[in-house]
């Protein structure tokens, strides 16, 4: 589970060896340096100032993630290092949310499609109906969005990324659906490509 508390005292990174107060100093560090310059020469979007913390510390990962996306960078180019730079924050602050850079960005891809709706869990035909036009929207967006069709694209190309994305969202989706299924059948509603109408 990810850790709530983002409060005065950081821990240390993931390891436990890194003070807060470290921490601290490096995210002033990276805030006050007017972004890093890259490698080939250009410099990485400017970083937020101050110290976010709980949900505004997530939220500004997350932001910081699609901020790089959006200015070309790949997946597999991302670090936790300059994720945590652009964000504003120490890595220790990532890294207590995330377990690695999968993670991450399945929660990022999450952020960006359109949120999964409500269903009752004991209707059948009715969360069935729902949870296809939730699937239809996802579709839409995916064509819709450039960037998301891309993050899609390099996805797949990157097996753990996919399988991290595929057990905890894809599969969870499906396991909905077919409950929702079982439960129409049960209920004697006949399941057919008219259920989409």
């Amino acid at each position: 589970m990810r850790d709530q508390d983002d409060g005065e005292h950081d821990g240390g990174e993931h390891d436990g060896t890194r003070s807060g107060e470290q921490d601290r100093h490096d995210a002033c560090a990276g805030a006050g340096d007017g972004g890093a310059a890259r490698g080939d020469g250009a410099q990485d979007p400017e970083p937020r100032r101050g110290r976010p913390r709980s949900a505004a510390a997530e939220r500004a990962i997350l932001d910081a993630v699609i901020t790089l996306l959006e200015a070309g960078e790949p997946l597999a180019g991302l670090s936790i290092e300059r994720i945590a730079r652009t964000a504003g924050v120490g890595k220790a602050t990532i890294y207590r949310r995330w377990t690695g850079k999968e993670e991450l960005f399945v929660d990022v891809v999450r952020d960006m499609e359109p949120v999964d709706p409500p269903v009752s869990g004991t209707e059948g035909l009715a969360d069935l109906r729902v949870m296809l036009e939730s699937l239809r929207t996802r579709g839409l967006a995916q064509r819709s969005s450039v960037l998301l069709h891309n993050i899609f694209a390099q996805m797949k190309s990157h097996p753990k990324l996919w399988d991290e994305y595929s057990g905890t969202v894809i599969a969870p989706r499906r396991e909905l659906m077919l409950a929702a299924v079982r439960r129409a059948v049960a209920a004697g509603s006949s399941v057919t490509t008219s259920t989409w109408s």
